[in-house]
């Protein structure tokens, strides 16, 4: 059975390969590698094409194969993948160095994407591809929508958090894992112990904010000065002990787009990476300080209410998790459009946005919040205002993905859930709305008073934790396991995937 791996660097994914190929006769017949890993999967199967990741994107082939050449892509293909064009086109946001890709160069660069994808389909005639997480590079992502439409099966993994990190397996982008896996499981019903700590969770949901709040955003805003950032920035510089370092482009292995070059010439130096930075710490000042302009200062708790709480951008919860609601916007357009007027929609920035450390500047622009702000009885609020106090107070919560959700209906509030990638939409009390039915139809069932039980969330995260496991999937995974037991967790969950939930997947019955 040919298989494509596209993979992060930590070695245990070529155990992985090694044991799949000795079980279930998977052949790896074209990988996706690193720098670090290239020459492991070499070692290990000489016979498996390898292509190296920053290639890809620069356009090189690997040796004794042309993936760039026409493919013959007409109207009829362009019609096919229009969807995932423009889903494409905004993870391009990622290689951006700040205003430097225009649409017209992404376009160009979708095209030469889609060429190469259809090529590796037709050379390697593929039955299934494994990919680290859900693709959300555009080179990635295209890559797997290729092969999808091919009927080529596709495995991937997320990350979620109930107690302790866990990873779900996913067939697909829009997968509800929960759903597919039926009946099936990967663990026994959880021992008391578990289930204790699947309650102190609960509970500590329920709690004030400054305790519920994920611990990355209790990271966020320990990190979040602009000026010590940049003060530490400028003693890294002043500290660098060869200059050359900052000037030799062949030290750094980013890839963004700079102005005036393609991407596939653009290697930035040190320097410019650095100088990209400041620029973009710049620029998410300016956006804080104008969505503050914008903001509600004292938001009425008496209205009735639908709080949104904006996701980070760019980000794999959004895109490609969030689908066609990647343009947060036509979510609150769309809400606006079939809530009743009096209802009004309380809309926060995500504090992440705003972080210097972060890239949120190529995931806003202050259209974004002028154009939320300009719609009847909609209101910006805060990044800093609790949100637990939001949930608390609204009527029901919207999101595309976000956590927020599973905090809100932990807070015994409905939640709206616009994105198919989200992993707890088949939570009772969240009613995934993608289309405007869907939304008018949750509505009334919410207007209506949705009736909560309190064993729902506990039952639901048990489920959870049946149909998940415990790995690392890249080497600063926060997971405490060693090498071989991570092999062993990852090849067991995989091939009782195969063989009872993707059963006619290869290895499958």
């Amino acid at each position: 059975m040919n298989v494509i791996y596209s993979l992060s660097h930590l070695p245990d994914w070529i155990g992985f390969a090694k044991e799949m190929k000795n079980r279930l006769g998977w052949e790896p017949v074209y990988w996706l590698t690193s720098q670090y890993t290239n020459n492991l999967v070499k070692d290990n199967f000489p016979d498996c094409t390898r292509h190296q990741f920053l290639e890809i994107i620069r356009g090189v082939s690997p040796s004794g194969y042309d993936l760039n050449k026409s493919n013959g892509i007409d109207a009829n293909v362009m019609r096919e993948y229009a969807f995932e064009m423009d889903q494409a086109i905004k993870m391009m946001d990622r290689l951006d160095s700040g205003d430097a890709f225009s649409y017209n160069e992404r376009k160009r660069y979708f095209i030469k994407i889609l060429n190469y994808a259809l090529n590796v389909y037709d050379t390697f005639k593929p039955q299934l591809i494994v990919f680290t997480e859900t693709p959300h590079h555009a080179t990635q992502y295209i890559l797997y929508a290729v092969l999808k439409k091919n009927g080529v099966k596709t495995l991937m993994f997320k990350p979620v958090f109930i107690f302790d990190m866990r990873l779900l397996i996913y067939n697909g982008v829009d997968d509800d894992p929960v759903v597919t896996a039926g009946n099936f499981t990967l663990q026994p019903e959880p021992d008391t112990h578990v289930v204790e700590q699947i309650k102190a969770y609960i509970k500590r949901l329920n709690s004030d904010y400054s305790v519920g709040a994920p611990d990355y955003m209790k990271q966020a805003i320990r990190t979040s000065s602009h000026s010590r950032t940049m003060f530490k920035t400028a003693v890294k510089l002043l500290n660098v002990s060869n200059w050359k370092q900052l000037v030799d482009p062949a030290t750094s292995t980013n890839i963004l787009k700079l102005k005036d070059r393609s991407l596939e010439e653009s290697s930035p130096s040190r320097l410019q990476l650095y100088w990209i930075k400041l620029k973009g710490s710049v620029r998410k000042k300016k956006l804080r300080n104008l969505y503050h302009q914008l903001i509600t200062r004292s938001p009425d708790m008496q209205k009735q209410f639908v709080f949104v709480p904006l996701q980070y951008q760019p980000e794999r919860t959004s895109s490609p998790d969030g689908g066609a609601y990647v343009d947060q916007f036509l979510m609150i357009n769309l809400l606006r459009k079939h809530l009743p007027t009096h209802v009004a929609i309380f809309v926060k920035e995500h504090s992440a946005q705003f972080h210097p450390r972060m890239d949120g500047h190529l995931g806003r622009f202050e259209f974004n919040y002028r154009d939320i702000a300009a719609l009847p009885n909609v209101y910006l609020v805060s990044e800093n205002y609790p949100s637990f106090d939001l949930i608390d107070k609204c009527t029901c919560l919207a999101t595309l993905t976000g956590t927020a959700g599973l905090e809100a209906v932990v807070r015994r509030k409905p939640v709206l859930v616009f994105g198919p990638g989200c992993w707890y939409r088949s939570l009772p009390g969240v009613f995934y709305t993608p289309d405007s039915l869907s939304l008018q139809t949750a509505w009334s069932e919410i207007e209506g008073g949705y009736k909560f039980n309190d064993d729902d969330v506990v039952n639901f995260l048990k489920k959870i934790f049946r149909v998940s496991f415990s790995a690392k999937l890249t080497p600063e995974y926060p997971v405490k396991i060693n090498s071989a037991e991570n092999i062993q967790n990852l090849v067991a969950a995989v091939q009782w995937y195969t063989s009872e939930v993707m059963k006619d997947a290869p290895g499958g019955n």
